[in-house]
């Protein structure tokens, strides 16, 4: 049974908003209220409350089926200048891709488990599939996390697959570490990591690492819709990707 935080007055509300805040943002999915509850120690009216005011701001979204999460609007707030600069740099290069493919471009980074999708490009192309800057997945489920974990010191990775909740989210989905290790281990020997339909289903990624002197601190993916990618399609996206990592040689983001 959840307890609740008692404090009281306008210090009481600040902090129970901030900590649904952190509930949400430690989450690699949607969380229902129930779910919010249990985690957070707050009751649901409380919740509720706190929820209406913070949707009502735009830091939290709501979807079809009445879960919760952090909004892009919160991810802005708490970008620093590193990821700003970041975001910067690599902009040339998502707008070149971009206009070779018309594919949704994105840039990802990780934190601890989860991958934080920071900037997105959307196709104008009438199928696609839409991810919101700001929103999260576990990283072994998708192409952005492969490309950074593959790259990773050993020691890191291997304690980081170790930790990793392997949740399916698809059918297609890896499911188990032995697999997960394999995987990582071609993203890293091949110089780019796809994912087909592990994530959403109709929906496949590729991504490369973005290196700051060996170390990869974000990955740029491809996404498509598997209609749309043929054998041929794939080999242009991984050509290009490979391409824009070459010409990052030498320069430092």
């Amino acid at each position: 049974m959840s307890k609740s935080i008692e404090v009281e007055g306008p210090t009481g509300v600040i902090q129970r908003s901030f900590h649904i805040l952190e509930v949400l943002d430690s989450k690699s999915k949607e969380v229902s209220l129930a779910e919010l509850s249990e985690s957070s120690s707050l009751n649901k009216p409380t919740i509720c409350r706190m929820l209406r005011v913070l949707l009502s701001l735009g830091y939290v979204k709501q979807n079809k089926r009445g879960e919760y999460y952090c909004a892009e609007k919160l991810s802005l707030l708490g970008q620093n200048e590193t990821q700003s600069s970041l975001k910067e740099s690599l902009q040339p290069y998502i707008d070149e891709l971009f206009a070779e493919l018309n594919e949704t471009i994105n840039l990802g980074i990780l934190k601890n488990e989860t991958i934080h999708y920071v900037y997105l490009k959307e196709t104008t192309q009438a199928l696609r599939t839409i991810v919101e800057a700001g929103k999260t997945d576990l990283f072994h489920t998708t192409a952005l996390g492969r490309a950074i974990v593959a790259n990773l010191p050993k020691a890191q990775q291997i304690q980081l697959s170790a930790d990793a909740s392997i949740t399916p989210q698809t059918v297609n989905s890896v499911k188990t570490k032995k697999e997960l290790s394999e995987i990582l281990d071609k993203s890293y020997t091949q110089g780019y990591a796809i994912e087909v339909e592990e994530n959403v289903l109709g929906a496949s990624c590729i991504a490369i690492p973005v290196l700051r002197n060996g170390y990869p601190i974000a990955a740029i993916s491809v996404t498509v819709p598997t209609a749309r990618l043929s054998r041929q399609r794939e080999k242009q996206i991984i050509s290009l990707l490979k391409k824009m990592k070459d010409e990052w040689l030498g320069l430092s983001f």
